[in-house]
């Protein structure tokens, strides 16, 4: 099995129903609408961003772990941190400096 689809614990034919349908459910009654090229761009854009977002808050995290591993930088790493990480993603790269 490879981590495609292992590493967010879908199958490939989950997730293409998830970024290629929309399903509305009303009153007990559950409907399954096909979506255009255009409507399943934006969903497979939409999933992009949210994992690209939760492995840039994991990095973050982890490398936030090793520095308080280490012990409170020194103002060096700390330029250094921000330099490496600086305009990477929507997070602020002060949120990896302790």
């Amino acid at each position: 099995m490879s981590c495609h689809h292992v590493c967010i614990q879908v199958t490939p034919y989950q997730l293409m129903t998830a970024l290629t349908t929309r399903a509305i459910e009303t009153m007990g009654e559950r409907i399954v609408k096909n979506l255009d090229a255009a409507a399943a761009s934006v969903s497979r854009d939409a999933l992009a961003k949210n994992l690209y977002a939760k492995l840039f808050d994991w990095l973050v995290a982890a490398i936030n772990r090793k520095i308080s591993a280490i012990g409170k930088p020194s103002r060096e790493t700390n330029i250094k941190s921000k330099l490496l990480l600086g305009g990477v993603g929507e997070t602020s790269p002060e949120l990896i400096v302790l």
